[in-house]
């Protein structure tokens, strides 16, 4: 059986705490409460998503473990992430540095800026799933209007989505359950 196991990244295995931190800082130092808010956005997004700043990113502990039993498992592992492909090499030298391991990685290509994050990773679950030839697809997104939307579509294959990498399902959580 051909299994795959779609891993969100930020808030799954990388806590972006401080960069995100580091963008508000950037962003609030430039523009005060009297700013418009799409100026002081468009700065936070562009500090946010800087390329140099992914080695503020921290490993979630356990993370690593939970990976290395999925593909143990036979799960492929992809990651899927709402980055940007200007953070490919960043977030590829992140992941390499934290031994993560995985197969492929799934970032948010330029012609899909506009579209709301939780659409395009909607799509993306069905587009994995179809592209792999997969029987089976764990989802595991910790952002709850992603969740929500992912729930919205029906999938050709067998699919779960969890909360976490402990398995947490949104449903039941299922008896035969590794973690």
């Amino acid at each position: 059986m051909n299994k795959l196991a779609l891993i969100g990244l930020d808030r799954i295995i990388a806590d972006g705490t401080l960069r995100f931190a580091r963008a508000d800082q950037t962003a609030s130092a430039r523009y005060d409460e009297q700013t418009q808010n799409r100026e002081w956005s468009d700065l936070y997004w562009q500090t946010a998503f800087t390329p140099d700043l992914v080695q503020l990113d921290t490993l979630i502990d356990g993370a690593q473990d939970a990976l290395d039993r999925l593909s143990q498992q036979g799960y492929t592992i992809i990651i899927l992430t709402s980055r940007p492909e200007t953070m490919r090499a960043a977030t590829l030298e992140w992941l390499k540095q934290h031994s993560v391991p995985f197969a492929y990685l799934s970032m948010k290509p330029p012609a899909h800026k506009y579209t709301k994050s939780r659409v395009w990773l909607a799509g993306k679950v069905c587009e994995l799933g179809t592209m792999f030839g997969a029987e089976e697809v764990m989802y595991v997104e910790s952002d709850e209007q992603v969740r929500l939307e992912v729930l919205r579509y029906s999938y050709p294959f067998q699919f779960s989505l969890h909360l976490n990498l402990s398995m947490q399902e949104d449903e039941e959580e299922e008896d035969d359950n590794p973690f």
